[in-house]
């Protein structure tokens, strides 16, 4: 399940695209123009369909976990 939603504060106008992954975890990634949000979200289905899903927040590491290492 994928979306483009359209959000406007204080004026600025922002598509917010929503994709929920395999986990089920619902995530957000905003952008200036709708088209930018429609291909990412199209690069996104084709990942998933493929196999080849990797969480955008996968290579984050905390301040905590790296002072540690």
């Amino acid at each position: 399940m994928a979306s483009v939603e359209k959000r406007v504060r204080n004026g600025r106008t922002a598509w917010l695209a929503r994709w929920r992954e395999p986990g089920g975890r619902t995530l957000t990634r905003s952008f200036v123009k709708r088209s930018e949000a429609d291909d990412y979200l199209d690069s996104i289905r084709h990942s998933l369909r493929a196999g080849a899903y990797v969480d955008p927040t996968a290579g984050r590491v905390t301040v905590g976990d790296w002072s540690q290492q």
